[in-house]
């Protein structure tokens, strides 16, 4: 998730001590995290050594998962039983760290490449070692914010379903229509939502992280 629990609950008001309402404040951490890389084209966590495909025709290689930190090697598929083949004396560059400039194309237009490759920012409540890059401040505090708006309009914002269990859904929306004797309570439900509309402030933060390809 693209910001701590933590730090979410802070904002809200909530004690640390109080975790009533961990596991509705994580939904939504992570339905904002997932909103996120769904505006920006790309995923924001670190992965080492994260495999991506790519036309084998192409030279230019804009990654999903960055800054990239290294790259492993490039590998080529000519048909599926063949599988992955490493690709040997491949000259690259490294462009603002997110495109990988092949010198040649490793295929032609029937076939795939495959790059492996380590990139992404380590997530808030991780660790960051040398050369690895920490989630930039205003993406954290952008999904804290919209997280925060989120939970605290959970019952205005176009619900049409729910994917978790009645008693979930009782807590979730602070209804009495499951009663704690309620048989069914363990039924499973579906949640979704119609389209969940950015805060201004968040949505200017995000422009400058989306993926241009």
């Amino acid at each position: 998730m693209l910001a701590k629990l933590s730090s979410l609950k802070e904002r809200l008001g909530i004690p640390q001590y109080e975790t009533a309402q961990d596991k509705i404040l994580n939904f939504y951490l992570k339905l904002a995290s997932y909103r996120f890389e769904k505006e920006c084209n790309r995923f924001f966590a670190r992965v080492e050594n994260f495999p991506e495909e790519f036309p084998a025709d192409e030279t230019e290689i804009t990654v999903c998962r960055y800054p990239i930190e290294t790259v492993s090697r490039i590998e080529i598929m000519e048909d599926l039983s063949g599988g992955w083949q490493p690709v040997e004396d491949v000259n690259f560059v490294v462009r603002n760290q997110c495109v990988v400039s092949l010198f040649m194309p490793v295929g032609d237009w029937m076939q795939r490449g495959r790059i492996i490759y380590t990139g992404g920012f380590v997530l808030p409540g991780n660790p960051c070692a040398q050369g690895q890059t920490p989630l930039p401040e205003d993406i954290e505090l952008a999904c804290i914010e919209q997280t925060a708006f989120m939970y605290q309009n959970r019952e205005r914002l176009g619900l049409v379903g729910f994917a978790g269990l009645r008693s979930d859904y009782a807590r979730l929306f602070d209804t009495s229509s499951v009663s704690p004797d309620d048989q069914n309570q363990g039924i499973r439900m579906f949640l979704q939502f119609e389209h969940i509309d950015l805060l201004p402030s968040v949505a200017a933060t995000l422009a400058r992280y989306k993926r241009k390809i």
